[in-house]
C-alpha cells in the first residue's frame, strides 16, 4: 500500500506538472465521399452583382511578408525581447500565416514594455473609421496588460485592453472596434505590452483600419473536421466556413460553395444556401450540408467561397486550406518507440525510434516530430488492410505517425474527467481479433482518490463508449490485446494482469519482479502474439527492454538508451473479423502460390498484389467470376492482395514460393 500510494504521487505529480506547471521541464522555448450523381459540380465562380462600390481600406498589416514598411517597434528593455514577426510559435498559428508576436515566457524575468506602431495615415474625411485586427492574448499572472491605443492627433488613446485571455491558437478573437470619434489626419494604432516578467505572450495578425462599405460579406476561413492534417481512414470529412459580415448592412441570404480539388481536378463540390441574419460584424460559422470521404492519398487544395447580392468586394470571398491524406504505411521489423527522457543526454528527445526486439539497439531514428506535448502512449491499429501508427499525446490529442516521423492530429479525445481535474488517457491499444480500440482514462476526484475507466473508441467520430471501471492495483501504463483477443494490463505497482473487455473487470496474473516508474508502454508482436515491454526500470534507473510471459515472469533483453512512452509492433493482422463478416465469398488459391493464382467470385474488382512496402507489383481488373492471374517474377515470401469493388475493399495474405 505504501508504494502504491507513493506512486499514486509520483504520477500525480507528472501528470499534472504538464498542464498546472507552466515551465514545465519538457517544455521547448521554442474532408471525405466523391460528388454523387446529384451533387453539382462547380468549377468556376458564379457571377454576382457588383452594384454597391467598395469605399476602402485605410491600412492593411497581414504581417505575411515581414513587418510592413513605415511599421515601428519599441523595445523598452533594449534586449531584444520584443515585438517580432513569426511564422509560427511552436508550429502554432492563428490562420496559418505568419503574425506579429511578443513573448515574455522567452524574456523569462525581463520587465517588458514593448510598443508596435503603425504608420500615421490619413482618415479625416472618412464616413466611419473602423479597427480590425485578430489576436491571441495568453495571460498567466495577471499583473500583465495590453494595450490597443488610437492616437486621436493629440494624444493615444485606450480602445481595447488585454488582462485576461482572449482568442487561441487556431482560432482567434476577431476584434472590430468603431473608432470614428479619433478620426484625423495622422491618426495610427499602436499595441503595447507591459508589465509583463515572465508571463506568457500576445499574438496580433491582420490589422486593418477600414470605412466599412454597406454589403460585404468576407469568408473569414474554411476548415475541416477532423483537422486539416487527416489520414487515409474511413472517417467522413465534415467542412465548415466561417463568415463575416464586414459591411454596414443586414445580410439574411448568402450562398457558401466549398471545392475539394485534386491535381486541379474538383473531386468534391457542394453549394448551400443559408438563410441567416448577420449584422455588421457578426460571424458564424457555416457547417457545409455534405461530407466527403477521402478515396487516395494526396495533397488537396480546399476552396469555399461566399456569394451575395450588391457585395462590394469579391477578392475577400474566397479563402484556401490544405489537406493532406496519407495512405498506408510501410512494413518495419521494429518496435516503435517515443523518446520522452534523453538518458544519455544526447539530444534524442521528442520523436520515434526503431528499437531491435532481439537487443534493444536503436536501429532507426526517425525525425522529430512538431508536436507541443508527448506521447504517452500508442499502438498500430489496422483498417481496410492499412496500418497506421496511433499516438495519444498529455494533452489528450490524437495523432497518426507516418514512417519518417511526421505527426498528423486526428483530433482531440474527449475529456472524462467529472471533477475538474484534468488527466490525460493512460493507455491504448488495438483489438485486431473484434476491430476495436480501447482507452484507460484516469478519473481523479484528488490527489489521493482515482478511478480508472476502460473505454472503446470509435476511429470514425472519435468518441468513447465507457466500458467500465477498471479496479487495478496501480495506475496502469501500458495496454496491449493479443491476436486472440485477451487484454494485458501493466500498472505502477509491477502487476500484470488481465482486463475483460466486455465489463472491465481486472484479473491479476502476478508481480512482474522490477520496480518500474514513470510512464511507460507495453506492445504486442501480433504476428507471434509476444508481449513486449519498454519498461524505466526505478532500481537501475534505466530504460530496459523486456519480453513479458503470460506468467508474469520476464525475460530481460538489453538497457535502451531512454525512458519510451510509447511502444508499438507493426501489425500483420491485414484482415479484421469485421471484414469478414462483409466480405463477399471470394478465393484466391492456391496459397502458397508459385506462378499463378485463381480468383472467384470477384468479377468486377480490381486487383492489386503489393509488397510489405506497400509498392505495388501487379494490378488488373477482374472480369469474370474465375480468373486466372500469373504472378509477376518476384522473390519468395509474404505479400498483399488487394481487392476493391462496389462492396468495398478487401485485403489477403498471400505466400509466394
Amino acid at each position: 500500500m505504501k508504494k502504491i500510494l507513493s506512486v499514486i504521487l509520483a504520477v500525480s505529480f507528472v501528470v499534472f506538472g504538464f498542464s498546472q506547471t507552466k515551465h514545465y521541464s519538457l517544455k521547448r522555448s521554442l474532408l471525405l465521399s466523391t460528388a454523387n450523381s446529384r451533387t453539382k459540380v462547380i468549377t468556376n465562380r458564379p457571377v454576382q452583382s457588383k452594384s454597391n462600390q467598395a469605399k476602402g481600406i485605410f491600412l492593411m498589416a497581414d504581417f505575411n511578408n515581414g513587418l510592413p514598411s513605415g511599421w515601428t517597434v519599441t523595445d523598452g528593455g533594449n534586449d531584444g525581447y520584443t515585438w517580432e514577426v513569426v511564422q509560427n510559435y511552436d508550429g502554432k498559428t492563428l490562420d496559418g500565416t505568419p503574425f506579429a508576436f511578443v513573448n515574455s515566457d522567452a524574456a523569462g524575468y525581463t520587465d517588458m514594455d514593448e510598443i508596435l506602431e503603425s504608420p500615421a495615415i490619413d482618415v479625416s474625411s472618412a464616413d466611419s473609421v473602423f479597427l480590425a485586427l485578430d489576436q491571441y492574448y495568453n495571460s498567466y499572472s495577471g499583473n500583465e496588460e495590453g494595450d490597443i491605443d488610437v492616437w486621436d492627433g493629440n494624444q493615444w488613446v485606450t480602445v481595447f485592453k488585454d488582462t485576461v485571455d482572449t482568442g487561441a491558437w487556431g482560432n482567434p478573437m476577431h476584434l472590430e472596434l468603431n473608432v470614428t470619434a479619433y478620426k484625423n489626419a495622422n491618426f495610427k494604432v499602436r499595441f503595447h505590452y507591459y508589465n509583463a516578467n515572465w508571463d506568457w505572450y500576445w499574438a496580433i495578425d491582420n490589422v486593418t483600419i477600414y470605412q466599412p462599405d454597406s454589403i460585404d460579406l468576407i469568408a473569414k476561413q474554411v476548415s475541416a473536421k477532423p483537422f486539416n492534417e487527416i489520414v487515409d481512414l474511413p472517417r467522413p470529412i465534415t467542412f465548415s466556413t466561417k463568415v463575416l459580415n464586414f459591411g454596414m448592412s443586414p445580410i439574411t441570404k448568402y450562398v457558401a460553395v466549398l471545392q475539394v480539388l485534386l491535381n486541379n481536378d474538383t473531386v468534391f463540390s457542394v453549394q448551400d444556401t443559408v438563410i441567416t441574419n448577420l449584422n455588421h460584424n457578426d460571424i458564424e460559422n457555416h457547417v457545409f450540408s455534405q461530407t466527403w470521404t477521402p478515396e487516395q492519398a494526396g495533397t488537396y487544395i480546399v476552396r469555399s467561397y461566399v456569394i451575395t447580392d450588391s457585395d462590394a468586394v469579391a477578392e475577400n470571398d474566397t479563402v484556401y486550406s490544405q489537406i493532406n491524406v496519407i495512405g498506408p504505411q510501410n512494413y518495419h521489423d521494429f518496435i516503435y518507440g517515443f523518446v520522452t527522457y534523453d538518458q544519455d543526454s544526447t539530444g534524442d528527445i521528442n520523436h520515434i525510434v526503431g528499437i531491435d526486439p532481439s537487443t534493444g539497439d536503436y536501429v532507426a531514428i526517425l525525425d522529430s516530430l512538431s508536436l507541443t506535448d508527448i506521447f504517452i502512449a500508442g499502438d498500430y491499429v489496422n483498417i481496410n488492410g492499412h496500418n497506421y501508427l496511433l499516438g495519444v499525446t498529455f494533452d489528450n490529442n490524437l495523432y497518426v505517425v507516418e514512417d519518417h516521423g511526421q505527426a498528423y492530429n486526428l483530433g482531440t479525445l474527449p475529456n472524462i474527467d467529472t471533477n475538474a481535474v484534468w488527466v490525460p488517457p493512460l493507455a491504448i491499444t488495438w483489438d485486431s481479433k473484434n476491430n476495436n480500440v480501447y482507452l484507460v482514462y484516469l478519473d481523479m476526484v484528488s490527489f489521493s482518490s482515482f478511478t480508472q475507466k476502460l473505454f472503446k473508441l470509435d476511429l470514425n467520430t472519435l468518441q468513447l463508449t465507457e466500458v467500465g471501471n477498471v479496479a487495478a492495483t496501480g495506475i496502469i501504463v501500458g495496454v496491449a490485446v493479443d491476436t486472440n483477443g485477451t487484454l494485458y494490463s501493466l500498472d505502477l505497482a509491477d502487476t500484470l494482469a488481465t482486463i475483460d473487455t466486455s465489463n472491465a473487470n481486472f484479473n491479476v496474473i502476478g508481480d512482474i519482479g522490477i520496480d518500474i516508474a514513470y510512464i511507460q508502454d507495453i506492445a504486442i508482436d501480433r504476428a507471434t502474439n509476444t508481449l513486449y515491454g519498454t519498461l524505466y526500470n526505478n532500481t537501475t534507473k534505466r530504460g530496459e527492454l523486456y519480453v513479458i510471459n503470460t506468467d508474469a515472469s520476464l525475460q530481460f533483453i538489453d538497457s535502451i538508451k531512454d525512458e519510451i512512452t510509447l511502444s508499438a509492433i507493426w501489425s500483420n493482422m491485414y484482415v479484421s473479423s469485421a471484414d469478414k463478416i462483409n466480405k463477399p465469398n471470394i478465393s484466391i488459391y492456391p496459397n502458397p502460390a508459385s506462378r499463378v493464382i485463381h480468383v472467384t467470385n470477384a468479377q468486377g474488382y480490381n486487383l492489386q498484389i503489393l509488397d510489405l512496402t506497400g509498392r505495388v507489383i501487379l494490378s488488373q481488373p477482374i472480369i469474370s467470376n474465375m480468373q486466372l492471374v500469373t504472378l509477376p517474377n518476384v522473390q519468395s515470401g509474404l505479400y498483399l492482395v488487394n481487392l476493391k469493388g462496389k462492396q468495398g475493399q478487401f485485403t489477403y495474405k498471400l505466400i509466394v514460393r
